[in-house]
């Protein structure tokens, strides 16, 4: 069975996007400085967040969340 989503799941993102942060905590600032979400735009840090991935065990779940943090919060993102 299938559905399409209609409404917004969560009321605030907020949860996720802590959870996002450790997850740059963990896998990204343990190599290397921590970057800024603003320091790329939206189009760059899928390629950015995939090759950085490819490079340690996050689980393709995890990648897409921080993915997703990361374009959310680009330099390009209205309201950033």
């Amino acid at each position: 069975m299938t559905t399409d989503i209609t409404k917004p799941v969560l009321g605030s993102p907020d949860a996720l996007w802590s959870y996002a942060e450790e997850l740059d905590n963990v896998y990204c600032s343990t190599c290397h400085a921590k970057i800024p979400a603003n320091h790329f735009t939206v189009n760059a840090w899928g390629p950015v967040a995939k090759g950085m991935g490819d490079r340690t065990d996050i689980s393709a779940l995890d990648l897409e969340i921080l993915t997703k943090f990361f374009q959310n919060h680009a330099k390009d993102v209205a309201g950033h």
